[in-house]
């Protein structure tokens, strides 16, 4: 154990470089090199939970960045960390698995998501949803404007993305992450987003499309609109 925590220590305050037992071999993605001996077993674990409450917000954001990396190559070994830290932590220690967990959240895990702060159930709506205009040219913007509300009487965290599909067989076109916020309570906040039709050309041709916004991994508003040939 001793070791474990002595290259954690060496992973804060000492550079890579000399830390690689080979320092002219190159560092593999995702894990950072220096806790490769750490990552099978307990010994991971311990050294990571450790290191959670340091004082360094460095320190801090190490032990996410490497959570992260567990999450990639062990999910259920990082979600299991990650719902003890939660456990034993509360709501404190959301920020800390927000960044750890982000692989498994961008893929919309659900465990990763509640333990993350982003409930499916969190009191967060879209309240107005406008796609403008509503017939657009091949090659012209698409402007969306929303709105999004918490009723939460607390801070609830927000996962807020977007997903263009065709409505004829609900091919998804585009999308992407709108917003990853905690809102304060009782907080209403404007969005705007421009989304490109020019490129590829053969992503986006004539016909109806569909506008769908998320909150949490829950589909939350959709607005339709129509592409027209020049």
């Amino acid at each position: 154990m001793n070791r474990a925590f002595a290259w954690l220590d060496g992973f804060v305050t000492v550079t890579a470089e000399r830390l690689r037992p080979n320092p002219t071999a190159p560092v593999s993605a995702p894990w950072p090199a220096p806790f490769e001996p750490l990552y099978d077993g307990a010994n991971a674990v311990l050294a990571l939970s450790a290191r959670r409450h340091d004082a360094d917000p460095a320190t801090r954001r190490a032990v996410g960045d490497a959570l992260a990396a567990m999450a990639e190559r062990s999910p259920t070994l990082a979600l299991t960390t990650a719902a003890r830290w939660r456990a034993e932590d509360g709501p404190a220690v959301e920020p800390l698995l927000e960044r750890g967990l982000r692989p498994l959240v961008e893929r919309r895990d659900p465990a990763a998501l509640r333990l993350a702060g982003f409930a499916p159930e969190a009191p967060v709506r879209v309240g107005e949803l406008a796609v403008v205009p509503s017939t657009i040219t091949i090659g012209e913007p698409i402007r969306i404007y929303l709105r999004i509300v918490s009723t939460a009487t607390h801070d609830a965290g927000a996962l807020i993305d977007w997903r263009v599909v065709e409505r004829d067989d609900a091919r998804i076109v585009a999308g992407a992450i709108l917003l990853r916020r905690t809102l304060r309570p009782l907080t209403a906040l404007a969005l705007h987003r421009i989304i490109d039709t020019s490129h590829p050309p053969a992503r986006w041709p004539a016909g109806q499309y569909r506008l769908v916004v998320s909150v949490n991994s829950r589909d939350d508003a959709a607005a339709d609109f129509s592409l027209r040939r020049r």
